[in-house]
């Protein structure tokens, strides 16, 4: 079991990479739309890419962790199926009617 302190201190920006890019203990920090009730927001959303394409993304708001395993290395375009599947099929699905509406 992972320590609240310590998702609660990874999910804080440790550098500032770019206006819109920041990194944390273990991945990259942006927000992501929900369109849910009461209101629409902004929300935190952590994610990790590696070779050959895995990734880890956290979505804390939506209780939310999805894991992409996937063994293209040392690839040109290894992320581009997983990048794909979360875009094309994990994402959508949350937007769907009955969904968390996220957006």
């Amino acid at each position: 079991m992972v320590p609240a302190s310590w998702l609660q201190s990874s999910f804080r920006p440790a550098a500032t990479i770019d206006e819109y890019t920041r990194f944390g203990w273990h991945g990259y920090l942006d927000e992501v739309s929900i369109a849910a009730p009461p209101r629409p927001r902004r929300d935190l959303w952590v994610g990790a890419f590696g070779n050959g394409g895995p990734r880890r993304d956290v979505a804390p708001a939506l209780r939310l962790v999805v894991a992409i395993t996937a063994g293209n290395y040392d690839q040109p375009g290894q992320g581009r199926m997983p990048t794909t599947l979360w875009r094309d099929v994990v994402w959508p699905s949350l937007r769907s009617p009955g969904g968390r509406g996220v957006g």
